[in-house]
């Protein structure tokens, strides 16, 4: 709620709205009519860990005044923008308050890397197995794991896909899980 705490605030909305609002209203003599005004929006940013873009989440948030939560959807992509409604500069004569508008960005993972809602991993293999093919058991970015069959005479940055393993958004979409093959020396033919 909007309660106390609000008077130095809402003093400086109305010097701020003079200072920007004024001159530029087609009405002319902005400061002089006293309309009610929206206050202005605030921008911020935060950064969400890999894991809480791709599953959803809360985060808490310094909105000036307090702090926050705002709901982090599953899958949302880096630099998407959520809105947290009236919590950005109050308005002036009791208007509503402007908007936080908050960029979100989103940490790296050591294991997993995303485009769009699709997820990738990394997965070395030594040239006998990719000759020969191998299976493996991949640990999947939303839970549980997959095994995965890595066929005979495979080749370095083959994508092998497991379908709808990727993000799921909380509107239903979904992406895929692909393991990206990479073929490896053995160690020990370095010191041979």
């Amino acid at each position: 709620s909007a309660g106390g705490g609000y008077g130095q605030s809402v003093d400086f909305s109305d010097i701020f709205g003079s200072a920007f609002g004024g001159g530029g209203s087609p009405f002319g003599g902005g400061e002089r009519s006293a309309q009610p005004s929206k206050g202005q929006n605030r921008e911020t940013e935060i950064t969400v860990t890999f894991m809480t873009a791709l599953k959803g989440g809360v985060e808490e948030i310094n909105t000036g005044d307090s702090i926050s939560k705002v709901k982090i959807p599953a899958g949302i992509e880096n630099g998407n923008k959520l809105r947290l409604k009236g919590k950005g500069h109050p308005g002036a004569m009791g208007a509503e308050a402007g908007d936080m508008i908050v960029t979100v960005s989103i940490g790296g993972h050591f294991m997993y890397q995303r485009h769009g809602l699709d997820v990738e991993m990394d997965v070395d293999v030594n040239i006998a197995e990719a000759a020969l093919g191998i299976k493996v058991t991949l640990p999947l970015p939303l839970g549980g794991s997959v095994d995965m069959a890595i066929p005979p005479g495979v080749s370095s940055s083959s994508r092998l896909r497991v379908k709808g393993k990727g993000c799921q958004t909380s509107d239903g979409k979904t992406g895929d899980f692909y393991a990206v093959i990479h073929i490896v020396a053995p160690s020990e033919l370095d010191n041979e």
